[in-house]
This record gives C-alpha cells, sequence and structure tokens, in this order.
C-alpha cells in the first residue's frame, strides 16, 4: 500500500514538474541565436553565420569580430 502511494506522490510531482516547469515560450516571430564566441543571444539577423563542414553553423557577433580584427591588428 505504501509503495502505491509513494508511485502516485511521484507521478503527481513529475506532472507538476512537466507543466510548471517549462518556461516562457519564444515569441513566434523573433529567431534568436546566440552568438559562437560570447554565447550572448542576438536576433539572428544581427549576427554573422559561417557553416564548418556539413552540418555545423556557427554565429558570430559585431562586438567578436572588431576584437578579433584587434587581436590581428586589422582597422575596423
Amino acid at each position: 500500500m505504501a509503495v502505491t502511494i509513494l508511485a502516485l506522490l511521484f507521478l503527481v510531482l513529475m506532472t507538476a514538474i512537466a507543466f510548471f516547469g517549462r518556461g516562457k515560450q519564444p515569441q513566434a516571430g523573433v529567431n534568436m541565436q546566440k552568438c559562437s564566441l560570447c554565447l550572448r543571444p542576438f536576433e539572428q539577423r544581427l549576427l554573422v553565420e559561417r557553416q564548418v563542414g556539413d552540418y555545423r553553423h556557427l554565429h558570430f557577433c559585431r562586438e567578436c569580430i572588431l576584437g578579433l580584427a584587434s587581436d590581428l591588428g586589422l582597422k575596423n
């Protein structure tokens, strides 16, 4: 009997976590992506995208690109 009660409590707890733990859904019109270097989220239109190999896509923000250019000694 105790095992049945514990199993039911576990199921109720898992259902509550699944329902309330979902968080906020992203807005439908906004396509967000993280910069591959600094990991800050940006709208995808503000990032430069480069493909590596057949499937991997890297995204870079303006600040990271300018930082890399200054590390190389290039002017902005």
